[in-house]
């Protein structure tokens, strides 16, 4: 899949179709096991609120900034 030669509405369709399927999944588990637990609705809500402020922040890495290490496959220390 070529993203810079997608037009804009054939991304977004993509992406529709994704997270169409990922919610139908969402609701057929709520209606077998029912609501989440209020301690994981409050995770979710903090998550969703660190991810809308490092879109604010215009972040390039989240994972940089959620503390997390790994290496970097380009970085050549010699």
């Amino acid at each position: 899949m070529d993203l810079e030669r997608m037009e804009h509405a054939e991304i977004m369709s993509i992406f529709r179709d994704y997270y169409t399927e990922v919610l139908e999944r969402l609701m057929a588990r709520i209606d077998k096991d029912g609501p989440l637990p209020k301690k994981n609705v409050q995770n979710i809500e903090k998550y969703l609120a660190e991810l809308d402020f490092l879109i604010e922040e215009e972040a390039d890495d989240m994972m940089e900034h959620m503390g997390a290490e790994y290496e970097d496959p380009d970085y050549d220390p010699l």
